[in-house]
């Protein structure tokens, strides 16, 4: 019984490992919606990101 627990906690800490690598880099692709660069600081024409209603 104890060798399956570990084996069931060596994967819990695989996933927890892969996950904290993963994380990071979640959300900094091209987002579509957010031609204003208010979400991610980056518009797409290069300026400076507006304010726009949403973000009230």
């Amino acid at each position: 019984m104890k060798g399956k627990v570990k084996k069931q906690s060596e994967k819990f800490e695989k996933n927890v490992i892969n996950m904290a690598h993963t994380l990071p880099q979640e959300g900094k692709g091209h987002i579509c919606s957010d031609v204003n660069g208010s979400y991610t600081g980056t518009p797409e024409d290069g300026g400076v990101p507006v304010q726009d209603a949403d973000d009230l």
